[in-house]
């Protein structure tokens, strides 16, 4: 038997050290970049109610039992582990930024992450992420691969949001019909006549100014400061004129002469 020096001891010692260090860091990097998303989420799991808020206590999902997905999960014996480990993972991405993300500050969600949020084991979604994610049933996938990538960052979210807004403004102005606007000023409790309104901007083909008009609820609220200057100042005048006025009979029998 050959018995090394203490030197190649010393350097046989170093290699497993380096290679225990490569595995543990790489395992980390590997674990970093795996970031998933619900496939469809904004078509399955939001309507017109969820898409008010910003944050959500409750999650919309669909009583559906049918599909390719659906049909090779119930086929599985641990079926039941499953459905409960996806209804979970549907739930903390409900919370995540970008909605329906496995995504927490930028950094990928691990199972040991889930298990720490739900109270429920991290096998369990050890065998969910792998499973869902699996190219055969792709209810997850990478989310480096999704457009919705760039808005992992708070730069690109300010600027999809602006995105939004700038869409929202470019929608077609619908015009109100006098019904909206009868019930608008009544909710208003202001002192505009609805169709004095209506005649006003339908004669001047909907502009604001020189500007086609953007928010007709906005106009009115305008004209409703109108009226109450107008209001104010008629009342003004009204006081000035009233004192104005001599007293009744402070004046009696007096002539020109007698000025």
């Amino acid at each position: 038997m050959t018995l090394k020096t203490p030197g190649q001891q010393s350097r046989g010692f170093l290699c497993v050290r380096l290679f225990s260090r490569l595995i543990s860091v790489t395992g980390v990097f590997l674990l970093a970049v795996t970031m998933y998303k619900i496939k469809n989420w904004d078509s399955i799991y939001e309507n017109s109610e969820s898409k008010k808020y910003k944050k959500l206590s409750w999650v919309a999902v669909p009583n559906k039992h049918e599909g390719k997905g659906w049909g090779r999960m119930v086929a599985q014996k641990n079926n039941i582990h499953l459905f409960c480990g996806w209804n979970l993972i549907v739930q903390i991405a409900s919370k995540c930024n970008p909605r329906g993300s496995l995504v927490d500050d930028g950094k990928a969600l691990t199972a040991e992450d889930m298990a720490f949020m739900t109270g429920f084991p991290e096998s369990l979604f050890k065998v969910c992420l792998n499973w869902f994610s699996d190219p055969k049933i792709a209810w997850l996938e990478d989310l480096r691969k999704s457009s919705e990538i760039s808005e992992n960052t708070p730069v690109e979210q300010n600027r999809t949001e602006q995105k939004r807004t700038e869409q929202n403004n470019k929608r077609a102005f619908v015009r109100p019909t006098i019904q909206q606007v009868q019930e608008y000023c009544k909710e208003r409790e202001n002192k505009i006549d609805p169709e004095k309104w209506m005649d006003h901007y339908q004669s001047n083909g909907w502009k604001v100014g020189k500007n086609p008009m953007k928010d007709w609820m906005a106009s009115v609220r305008t004209w409703e400061k109108g009226e109450l200057n107008a209001t104010n100042q008629q009342r003004s005048q009204s006081t000035i004129a009233q004192n104005n006025q001599p007293e009744p009979g402070k004046y009696a029998g007096l002539t020109r002469k007698g000025w």
